[in-house]
């Protein structure tokens, strides 16, 4: 270790240890030399003092820089020394490691052939020792064949008052295995001896296994578990095992007799025993048996055949209202149930084969091809119920009786009702099944076709659906998902929606008020609604479950598609007898037209204040009821069809009106206010169609306002181009002085 330096402050006169500071050493050595002297002392002060405190400062400080100068020197000196002996130690050492790292290197391979020599000499001993084990195991059990053979008194351990019954299995086990090996009509003899007492302490070892069972002497268990595991009934020996622990714990499941109510305490308390039963015993399978995963999934499919299968036939036995939904509540419970005895029990069944083959196996009987069918006729039943209440069968009752469950109403209790999940949502409806409505009180109410009636048939169906994908097979499970929905189609579409237009319909040709024709357009809203609620039960429900079978798939889009257009066809029919019918209205209305509306005397000034006459209001009037009901009704291109068709409509209406008056000069301008009138009724359905119809109509009327002399000047004109010529001479004709003056010139005449 090289010397430290010390340089002690006691050198340095006055000096200060600590932070140097030039300008307070200055100052120190100013006062010290000099006390009078300070920061003001101005002429006063000395400096030869303070030089001189410098100088033999700086002169002590030369002296200590020699001597640290000297002290490096002599440290350097001493480490070249060190270094030089260091590198002589290294020379000297480096040839002797060598030595040693190759004397390592010579016994290590030394100590390898040993071992391996070693290893060698272990296998033959060992290869000697299994043929001398061998040898005498072959030659005692030569001895026992011999003894066999002789028919003398056999060896031990046979002989034995007691014998050892594990040395008794393994040695009879190898004798059976020879005589399986000779010919029978040289050595039958021994055989038969051979096989007898095969038999006996195969007899003997399910013996004592039962009796250890019976004491609970698992060691015992064990032990003529694993000597009868070569024999024939060890398979016998482990049903008995798993029968009897069964039976031991029967006691705990207490599964209910047949018309039982179930809770859900109670199927949680039986479905915890059956947990707890078999963790238990596969705690005693692990401990007792070879191979106990195998003997765990036996014990698991016999205690599920033996006491859920048993819950099961209780609460699917007998008739219930609600036997889908227990169905499909028992079927999830147990596959539950199964999932997480899987998990307890560490079976390995990561395909689930094993669980899916158990659970066929348990509802085999109630899954098989009428549970399909079950499902068709529970709908067909609920959807008729649904259709019948809202009196559909008072308009026929022999199509209703000829439907599946089609007797007349169905008496339904409270239960019935919420098992089947559907909810009277429209209040109207349910006052129909108590009070008797019929079809037609129910169409002036508006309730003839409910969406609340479609979403409890659309709702009944997606639960159908949901206990197909869980009772069904996956590739069974598109065939089922097509008939179920086939069976929507044929209730809400067919029983319920294409019946409720067809009621409108007759409703409409009955020629009722204008009342009609507005509950038939909401009749066609509803319908509208269904269809868009059918649409997309289909494609978010019934679709992805149809699509993987490309026949399915289209046999069921086929079969809705014909459902749709048959309603498409017969509310096209209904919408035109709706619109014949509000024509007829306004016919009848324009009809009421007075004949002195338009020829009012000479000194009459009434019709300078009336904006139109009461036939026009009358008529626009019924206009605007149809146009709000189809507005609300209809939407995008059939709103706009509609509109179309009632303009043409009308306007052939009005035109035919106009051809039948009789109109003098002071008529002329009231016409004019009730062709107005039309016009802007008319521009409020928003279709260009019937406005182009209103506006050929008012510029025709102009040639009732010109003089005789301007007319053919006002039909050259080019607004008149579009107007049709027959049109503009219809209202000529109506002008007084139309023979007069001849206006008749004017217009080219078509035949008729």
């Amino acid at each position: 270790m090289l010397p430290t330096i010390q340089v002690s402050a006691d050198r340095f006169e006055d000096s200060d240890v600590g932070t140097y500071s030039p300008e307070n050493f200055v100052e120190r050595c100013t006062l010290q030399r000099n006390p009078g002297a300070g920061a003001g002392a101005g002429a006063d002060f000395d400096p030869s003092p303070l030089l001189g405190v410098f100088e033999a400062t700086i002169a002590k400080l030369q002296e200590i820089k020699v001597e640290v100068a000297q002290h490096i020197s002599d440290l350097e000196g001493d480490v070249a020394l060190e270094e030089t002996n260091a590198q002589i130690e290294v020379s000297r050492i480096h040839p002797m490691a060598r030595e040693v790292q190759e004397a390592l290197s010579e016994l290590s391979g030394g100590m390898k052939g040993v071992s391996h020599k070693i290893a060698h000499i272990g296998n033959m001993l060992e290869n000697k020792h299994h043929a001398r084990k061998r040898a005498i195991r072959a030659r005692t059990v030569m001895e026992h064949f011999e003894a066999f053979h002789s028919e003398g008194e056999l060896l031990p351990p046979f002989s034995d008052p007691e014998p050892d019954l594990h040395k008794c299995a393994e040695i009879i086990q190898q004798l059976d295995f020879i005589c399986a090996q000779l010919p029978a009509e040289k050595f039958g003899k021994p055989t038969v001896r051979i096989k007898k007492k095969f038999a006996e302490v195969e007899t003997e070892l399910l013996k004592h296994f039962e009796h250890a069972w019976t004491v609970r002497d698992l060691d015992g268990m064990r032990e003529y578990a694993h000597a009868l595991f070569p024999f024939e009934s060890y398979q016998q020996c482990v049903e008995k095992f798993i029968n009897q622990f069964i039976a031991q714990h029967s006691a705990e499941f207490a599964i209910p007799e047949h018309g039982a109510e179930f809770t859900k305490k109670t199927i949680e308390k039986i479905t915890a025993a059956i947990e707890k039963t078999a963790v238990t015993a596969k705690t005693m399978i692990d401990d007792v048996f070879k191979y106990p995963q195998q003997i765990v999934a036996q014990f698991l499919q016999e205690i599920m055949k033996t006491v859920q299968f048993k819950f099961i036939k209780v609460v699917l036995g007998g008739e219930h209202e609600d036997y889908l939904d227990r169905l499909h509540s028992t079927y999830v419970q147990t596959k539950e149930l199964l999932e997480r005895l899987t998990k307890d029990l560490a079976l390995a069944d990561q395909s689930g084969l094993f669980q899916e083959s158990l659970l066929r196996k348990l509802f085999d009987e109630y899954l098989g091809s009428t549970y399909i069918s079950m499902e068709e006729d529970s709908l067909s039943k609920q959807y008729l119920e649904l259709v019948n209440d809202i009196g559909f069968v008072a308009k026929n009752p022999r199509r209703a009786k000829d439907e599946p469950g089609g007797s007349g109403r169905q008496t339904k209790s409270k239960k019935d009702s919420k098992n089947r999940g559907h909810v009277r949502a429209s209040s109207n409806v349910a006052d129909s099944e108590q009070s008797g409505q019929t079809p037609m009180q129910l169409f002036n109410d508006g309730n003839l076709l409910s969406q609340d009636v479609a979403l409890s048939m659309i709702h009944e169906n997606q639960r159908a659906l949901r206990r197909c994908q869980v009772l069904g097979k996956p590739t069974e499970l598109p065939s089922l998902a097509k008939r179920i929905f086939a069976t929507l189609l044929k209730g809400l579409g067919e029983a319920y929606v294409q019946r409720g237009l067809e009621f409108g319909t007759s409703a409409l040709k009955a020629k009722g008020p204008i009342e009609v024709t507005i509950k038939y357009l909401d009749l066609v809203h509803n319908a509208n609604s269904i269809v868009y609620l059918l649409q997309k039960h289909f494609w978010d429900t019934v679709l992805p479950l149809v699509r993987p079978l490309v026949n399915e798939y289209q046999d069921c889009v086929t079969h809705k598609s014909a459902v749709l257009q048959q309603m498409e066809t017969m509310i096209s029919d209904g919408l035109s007898q709706c619109l014949k019918t509000a024509i007829g209205h306004c016919t009848t209305a324009l009809s009421k037209q007075r004949k002195t509306d338009f020829c009012p005397p000479e000194d009459s000034t009434s019709f300078m204040t009336e904006t139109c006459t009461e036939a026009c209001k009358q008529t626009t009037l019924i206009l605007k009821q149809v146009s709000a009901a189809i507005k609300g009704s209809l939407n995008g291109k059939n709103e706009d069809a509609a509109f179309a068709e009632l303009g043409r409509r009308f306007y052939d209406t009005i035109v035919y009106h106009f051809r039948s008056l009789t109109v003098n000069e002071m008529g002329m301008m009231l016409l004019i206010r009730d062709i107005s009138e039309f016009e802007k009724c008319v521009q409020s359905f928003q279709n260009t169609t019937c406005n182009e119809l209103l506006e050929h109509i008012r510029e025709a009327s102009s040639v009732l306002l010109v003089p005789a002399e301007n007319v053919r000047q006002l039909c050259d004109e080019p607004r008149m181009t579009k107007v049709p010529a027959e049109l503009v001479h219809m209202f000529a004709r109506l002008r007084v002085d139309y023979k007069h003056a001849n206006l008749a010139l004017h217009f080219t005449v078509e035949k008729q």
